[in-house]
């Protein structure tokens, strides 16, 4: 009797063993399917590891189309074509500078634009160059009314904001693929250009077009990204580093706890960006706070 009782013991401590393997095995399981999986396209080879290191319970992979339940982050436009192209079910968040070249074509997915407001870049523009009374805004027209009267309506509220102080903003209504001629023209009714957050109008195929002629009339020009400044405007207000991550990890958090996006987002913090080497070939005077704020 007392063989048999051990025996039962036996047994019972093995399946209490077992039973307790499987739970933590259970445990671990569900603990590496709950890491979230984020795959990210055509952004460059730092940002991985500054990922990684801002949110280390995401598992960052790059450009990786590995089976459904994770989201996709495409750095920019021809990435997310790309992404497409896969016929990907799973959610894309695109970062772009404005959707004027790539709209979202799916309800699934969300954009992060990091263009500066044309508000910004026009305050700039009085910064750079105070004793500036015409800013040319430069616009594309929009073949969709709608949209062109939501830019015109922007553009007054710009002007009646800075009409207190002296200054004419003055909308520069171009065709794409904007001309030299364009250009010329409307460098004699303004004092220096604004370029509006387009990447139809502006991108890497129209700038030195853009920033030669505009620099051959003595304009400068108040570029749509840093890029343009670099290639020689002479400044532009800019997404930091830190602000464009921010935005994004928001959007991660978001499709962690509910599985979506939410609606697109803009980043919400900007500094300037300069090029002082072409402000002074124009005769320009950069301040010395001006400049402090430029600094990273």
């Amino acid at each position: 009797m007392m063989a048999r009782s051990s025996e039962a013991t036996g047994h019972s401590r093995c399946g209490w063993k077992q039973l307790v393997s499987a739970l933590l095995l259970l445990c671990v399981a569900l603990h590496v399917q709950a890491i979230p999986r984020v795959s990210v396209w055509g952004a460059p080879a730092t940002v991985l590891p500054e990922l990684r290191l801002a949110q280390p319970n995401v598992e960052w992979q790059l450009e990786s189309s590995a089976p459904a339940d994770q989201l996709h982050i495409a750095w920019h436009a021809e990435a997310y074509e790309r992404l497409l192209q896969q016929s990907q079910r799973d959610p894309i968040l695109l970062l772009s500078a404005s959707l004027s070249r790539r709209p979202l074509v799916r309800p699934q997915d969300a954009a992060l634009l990091w263009g500066p407001p044309l508000a910004q870049q026009v305050r700039l523009a009085r910064r750079v160059m105070p004793l500036a009374k015409r800013i040319g805004v430069l616009i594309r027209r929009q073949p969709d009314a709608e949209a062109m009267q939501a830019l015109v309506r922007d553009v007054e509220y710009i002007a009646s904001a800075m009409k207190a102080d002296g200054v004419v903003v003055v909308p520069l209504f171009m065709e794409s693929p904007i001309s030299a001629r364009a250009i010329a023209e409307a460098a004699e009714r303004v004092d220096i250009f604004v370029a509006s957050n387009d990447e139809v109008l502006f991108n890497r195929d129209t700038a030195k077009l853009i920033l030669l002629t505009a620099y051959r009339h003595q304009r400068a020009l108040i570029g749509p990204t840093p890029a343009f400044v670099t290639a020689g405007a002479v400044a532009s207000m800019a997404a930091p580093k830190s602000a464009l991550l921010s935005g994004l990890l928001n959007h991660v958090e978001r499709w962690q706890k509910s599985g979506r996006l939410g609606s697109n987002s803009s980043v919400d913090h900007f500094r300037p960006v300069l090029n002082p080497q072409v402000a002074r070939s124009l005769g320009l005077f950069l301040t010395p706070d001006l400049l402090r704020e430029a600094q990273p």
